[in-house]
């Protein structure tokens, strides 16, 4: 006889995370507007490098000095550093213009940062990861270069025959 066999919880987690690296953007309401914060995307990223540049090199000293990625506790103080371009960075990923963002409330404006780096904090490390990575094989690259080329070995004499 066939059994109704129940799904796993940590299953459905998985899938809801699985389809949130998918789909990162987030529809959100902050300050009784809805939203849509996106991640951005390939030619968005190009525009905003300047802007982003910053934040990732934050980011990739916190790497070198062994700290962890900013966790959640200390998200406001790390982004807070970057204030003046982190506006301009979510302008662009919640469709915002810059006058509304300035007529929030403190909790509101903490709200739309969080929902930010929620959407694309995972943005920022993969491209701080990656540029560590990127340096990270060039030094290589360059030590190797600057050892010479290693001499190959000597093959062994051929056999003779007396």
């Amino acid at each position: 006889m066939a059994q109704k066999v129940a799904r796993k919880k940590s299953a459905t987690k998985k899938a809801a995370d699985d389809v949130s690296v998918l789909q990162p953007d987030r529809r959100v309401t902050v300050a009784g507007r809805d939203l849509v914060m996106r991640e951005y995307g390939f030619f968005d990223s190009l525009e905003l490098l300047p802007l982003l540049e910053p934040i990732l090199q934050d980011l990739e000293e916190q790497v070198k000095d062994g700290a962890p990625w900013p966790g959640f506790e200390s998200v406001p103080s790390f982004l807070g550093n970057h204030a003046k371009v982190l506006v301009h960075l979510i302008a662009q990923a919640a469709s915002v213009d810059l006058e509304w963002m300035r007529g929030l409330t403190a909790d509101q404006g903490y709200e739309l940062v969080w929902w930010w780096w929620i959407v694309n904090g995972p943005f920022c490390k993969r491209c701080a990861t990656k540029r560590l990575v990127t340096a990270h094989v060039m030094a290589e690259q360059a030590r190797r270069q600057a050892a010479g080329q290693t001499p190959s070995t000597t093959s062994s004499l051929p056999a003779t025959a007396p």
